[in-house]
C-alpha cells in the first residue's frame, strides 16, 4: 500500500503546485521515500458539495507522498476508505491541468508537487451512458447520451473502457443500423465511432466488429447527387464520416468494398464546401482512390475530373482562399498523380517501325513546311527538312525518342505544340532554320531537352513525398505539360538567339534554360500567364552569375578559405551562445494534445539558468511572461531520449488532420519511459532557435537554415574587417571618445 501522510485543510489552496510546500511524512510509511517517491495533493471532486452547518463545502483535499511504481488500484483503494467510498473501481484519479484520467502506462508522469482530481472512473461514467443506449430511453436522451460519450472518449482511458469492457463498437453498429433514418442521433453515432478510432492502435480498422452495413451508412451520409443524404448532415458529421472512408480506403481488406460503392461524383462536390477541413478530407479520400487504384480506375477517375472540371473549382474554391499546409499538401499528392500517369509514355521508346510514331513525325513536316512543294522528290528532301526541323538523326527521326526520360512523351509533348501553336511552330521552324555560321537552333533536339528537364524538375515517376511543393498554375489547363513544354520551347529559343549560340553549345544553353525554369517554378506562380513573366533572359541570368562569381570569389579564394575555416569555430560558438540565450529568456508555444480541450491555451518554456533543465507549464497568456516559480514541471536533459522536429514528429498525424498549424513548426520531446511533450512553435523564427539551442544542449550539429545564415553572416562581417588592415584602414581596439558639448544649439541657418 503506498503510504499517505494527511496534512490539515488549507481553503486558500490555489489548485497549482505544491513544490513550494514541505510536506512531512508520515513516520507509519510502509516504505521509505526513494527517487520514485513524489509527493501530489488530490482534490475529491466526488464529495464535493455536500452541506456542512448549512455551507456547500468545496473539493476535500489530501496530500500524500506516493510510490510511482505502486499500482493506480492501490491508490484509489486506500483513497476509498479514507473518504468512506465503496466501489473503488468506480473511481480514478485524472491530472487536474489536462483533465485526462491516469493510466498505469502515463502515472510515471506524475510530478512532484502536481495536483490530481479524485473523480468517477471511465467504467462508471461508460457504464451509466451504456445504460441509457440499451434502455427504453427517448430518441432525444440516446443522442445526448453519445454526445456526451464523444466528448469523454477523447480521452484514451474512456475510449479503451467503452471498447473493451463495454462492446462500444458493436452498440454503436446495431443503434446506427436501427436508427439510420434519423439525422440527429446517426450524426453523434458517427462522430462518437470517429472519436474513439482516432486513438492510435486502440482499434484495428480492419476489425471484423466494424460492418460492412455501418460502412454502407457512412457511405450513404457523404452521398450528394441521388439521395442527397449528406446535405442532412451537419459539417462535423461530414467531415468525420469522410474522414473514416479514408482510413478504410487506406485498408488493404477494406479499399475495394468502399471503391465498389463509393459515388465519387458525391465526394468531388465537397470541394466546394465552404469549410476547409471537409474540402481537405474530400480531397484526401479522392486522393487515396486514385493512388491505389490500378491504371483503368485511374483513366476513369481523371476523366471524371475532367468532365466535371475538378480543376476550375480547385483553383475558384481551394486556390484563391490561400490554403493552409496540410490542404497544400493534398495538393502536392493530388497534382503528382496526374503527372505520374504521363510514366509509362516518359518511359516507352519508340519502336523504329512505329507507324503511329511515324504518322506524327510526317504530319510535323506537313504542318511546318504547309504550302511548300512537298511532291514525291527524292529522299534528300526528306533529310533536309527533318534537319530544319531540329532532329539528330535526319534519316530515321524516331531514333531521337529512343533515350527515356523523355520517350514517346517528347514525340506528343511537340505534336501537340504543333497542333494547338501551329503560326509559333510554324514560326519557330523558319527563324532556326535558316541561319547561318552552324547558328541554326535544333528546335526538335530543343523539345526533347525540355521535356526532359521538365520531367527531373516535377519528378514525374517519382514515389510521392511527405513533403513537396504544388504548382497553382497546374490546376488552370488540363495538360499542364505541355503548356508548360510549350512557353518553355519559345522561352529557350529566345535564350539561344541572346546567347548567339551554335549546335556546340547545346548542352549550355540548356542549363540556362533549368536555371531560368527553375527559378520561376520557385516563384510559385498563379498561372501560366504569371509564369512567362518569371523567366529571366539571358542577361538576367548573366548578371546574376556575374554577382554569384564575385560573391564565391570573395568567399572562396584559398587565403580567404583558410581564414575562414579557423574563425568558423569561433562563430559558431557565439552563435549557440544566442541560441542559449534565447531559450533561458523562454518562449511561448501552442498545445499539441488533442485530449486537452484548451485548444486555445499555452505553454511557456523556458531554459533553466544552469543549461540542465527545461522549465515548462500552463501559460495562457501570450503577451506576458510567468516567473520561473510559475512553471511547474521540469524536463532534465538527462532524461531526454530523442527529440524531433516538423515531421519526423509522431503526433503529426493528428495535426495534420485537423489543420492546426504548419508542421514544419513542430517539436516533440520524448522521455526515457516513452511519453512525449509535443508543442507547435508559434512562428519560423522560435522554431529555429530552439532547435538549435536543443541540439547545442545535446551535443548535435545545428540543423536549421537560419544557423547557417547566422554563421555565414558572422564569418562574412569578421573577414571583411580582417581585410580592412589590409587596405591601410587601422581598427581601433577602443570605440573613439565621444566629442565635447558645442557652445549653442543654434544650428539653424536661413536660406535666402
Amino acid at each position: 500500500m503506498p503510504s499517505l501522510t494527511d496534512t490539515k485543510t488549507v481553503p486558500s489552496l490555489k489548485p497549482t503546485s505544491l513544490n513550494h510546500l514541505n510536506l512531512p511524512m508520515s513516520s507509519s510509511s510502509s516504505h521509505s521515500v526513494t527517487k520514485d517517491s513524489v509527493k501530489i495533493c488530490v482534490l475529491n471532486v466526488v464529495s464535493q458539495g455536500h452541506l456542512v452547518n448549512g455551507a456547500s463545502t468545496g473539493p476535500q483535499r489530501r496530500h500524500l507522498t506516493v510510490c510511482k511504481k505502486d499500482p493506480l488500484d492501490k491508490i484509489i483503494q486506500e483513497l476509498c476508505q479514507h473518504w468512506q467510498l465503496d466501489e473503488p473501481l468506480d473511481y480514478a484519479l485524472q491530472f487536474e491541468d489536462t483533465k485526462r484520467y491516469v493510466m498505469e502506462k502515463t502515472k510515471d508522469t506524475i510530478a512532484n508537487g502536481q495536483i490530481l482530481k479524485f473523480c468517477q472512473s471511465p467504467k462508471r461514467l461508460v457504464r451509466e451512458l451504456v445504460n441509457i443506449f440499451e434502455g427504453k430511453s427517448d430518441i432525444e436522451m440516446r443522442a445526448n447520451a453519445f454526445k456526451s460519450l464523444e466528448a469523454i472518449c477523447k480521452d484514451e482511458a474512456v475510449a479503451l473502457e467503452f471498447v473493451e469492457c463495454s462492446r462500444g463498437l458493436e452498440l454503436i453498429v446495431r443503434s446506427a443500423n436501427l436508427e439510420s433514418t434519423n439525422g440527429y442521433l446517426l450524426s453523434h453515432l458517427i462522430r462518437t465511432f470517429h472519436t474513439v478510432m482516432s486513438h492510435p492502435g486502440l482499434v484495428s480498422w480492419e476489425d471484423e466488429r466494424i460492418h460492412p452495413d455501418f460502412v454502407g451508412i457512412i457511405l450513404a451520409n457523404i452521398e450528394t447527387e441521388k439521395s442527397k443524404q449528406a446535405l442532412k448532415q451537419d459539417e462535423p458529421t461530414q467531415e468525420c464520416s469522410l474522414s473514416i472512408l479514408n482510413e478504410l480506403v487506406n485498408t488493404p481488406s477494406r479499399y475495394h468494398e468502399i471503391d465498389r460503392t463509393i459515388s465519387v461524383a458525391s465526394l468531388l462536390n465537397f470541394l466546394q464546401s465552404d469549410n476547409s477541413n471537409i474540402q481537405r478530407n474530400a480531397l484526401a479520400l479522392f486522393n487515396s482512390l486514385f493512388s491505389l487504384g490500378d491504371s483503368s480506375k485511374k483513366m476513369k477517375l481523371k476523366q471524371l475530373m475532367e468532365e466535371r472540371n475538378v480543376r476550375r473549382t480547385i483553383v475558384e474554391h481551394i486556390i484563391r482562399r490561400q490554403p493552409d499546409s496540410a490542404m497544400r499538401y493534398q495538393l502536392y499528392v493530388l497534382q503528382s498523380l496526374h503527372l505520374n500517369l504521363l510514366e509509362k509514355k516518359m518511359n516507352t521508346l519508340v519502336e523504329n517501325q512505329d507507324q503511329k510514331a511515324l504518322d506524327k513525325i510526317k504530319e510535323l513536316r506537313r504542318i511546318a513546311f504547309k504550302g511548300q512543294d512537298q511532291g514525291s522528290g527524292p529522299r534528300t528532301r526528306f533529310s533536309e527538312d527533318y534537319r530544319k526541323l531540329g532532329f539528330k538523326n535526319e534519316i530515321d527521326p524516331t531514333q531521337d525518342f529512343c533515350v527515356v526520360p523523355p520517350g514517346i512523351l517528347g514525340l506528343e509533348i511537340m505534336f501537340a505544340f504543333a497542333l494547338n501553336h501551329t503560326d509559333q511552330f510554324i514560326k519557330l521552324v523558319l527563324e532556326t532554320s535558316c541561319r547561318k555560321d552552324n547558328h541554326d537552333c535544333p528546335l526538335a533536339q530543343i523539345t526533347i531537352g525540355i521535356v526532359r528537364m521538365i520531367c527531373e524538375i516535377t519528378k514525374i515517376g517519382h514515389k510521392i513525398q511527405p513533403q513537396g511543393q504544388y504548382h497553382p498554375m497546374f490546376f488552370t489547363d488540363d495538360n499542364p505539360l505541355g503548356e508548360l513544354s510549350a512557353i518553355m520551347i519559345n522561352h529557350v529559343v529566345r535564350t539561344w538567339n541572346e546567347m548567339r549560340a551554335t549546335t556546340e553549345d547545346f548542352n549550355k544553353v540548356m542549363e540556362v534554360a533549368r536555371e531560368q525554369l527553375v527559378t520561376a517554378l520557385s516563384q510559385s506562380p498563379s498561372s501560366f500567364e504569371d509564369f512567362r513573366k518569371c523567366l529571366r533572359s539571358y542577361q538576367e541570368i548573366t548578371e546574376s552569375r556575374k554577382e554569384e562569381a564575385k560573391n564565391r570569389a570573395e568567399r572562396d579564394g584559398p587565403a580567404i578559405r583558410h581564414l575562414r575555416e579557423s574563425l568558423e569555430p569561433e562563430m559558431l560558438e557565439l552563435v549557440q551562445r544566442q541560441r542559449l540565450n534565447f531559450l533561458v529568456s523562454g518562449s511561448h508555444f501552442s498545445k499539441i494534445r488533442k485530449e486537452s480541450k484548451d485548444k486555445h491555451g499555452f505553454l511557456f518554456f523556458r531554459l533553466s539558468t544552469n543549461h540542465k533543465s527545461l522549465l515548462y507549464g500552463d501559460w495562457k497568456d501570450d503577451r506576458s511572461v510567468p516567473v520561473a516559480e510559475d512553471l511547474t514541471k521540469r524536463l532534465s536533459l538527462s532524461e531526454i531520449k530523442d527529440f524531433q522536429t516538423g515531421h519526423e514528429c509522431t503526433h503529426l498525424k493528428d495535426v495534420t488532420r485537423k489543420g492546426n498549424r504548419p508542421e514544419r513548426l513542430a517539436l516533440s520531446f520524448t522521455k526515457e519511459n516513452g511519453d512525449t511533450v509535443d508543442v507547435m512553435a508559434p512562428d519560423q523564427k522560435t522554431f529555429d532557435m530552439w532547435s538549435d539551442g536543443i541540439n547545442t544542449l545535446l551535443r548535435k550539429p545545428l540543423s536549421s537554415e537560419r544557423a547557417h545564415q547566422d554563421v555565414n553572416t558572422l564569418l562574412s562581417m569578421e573577414v571583411k574587417v580582417r581585410l580592412l588592415e589590409l587596405e591601410g584602414i587601422s581598427i581601433l581596439d577602443s570605440p573613439p571618445p565621444i566629442p565635447a558639448l558645442p557652445s549653442n544649439f543654434k544650428i539653424s541657418q536661413d536660406v535666402q
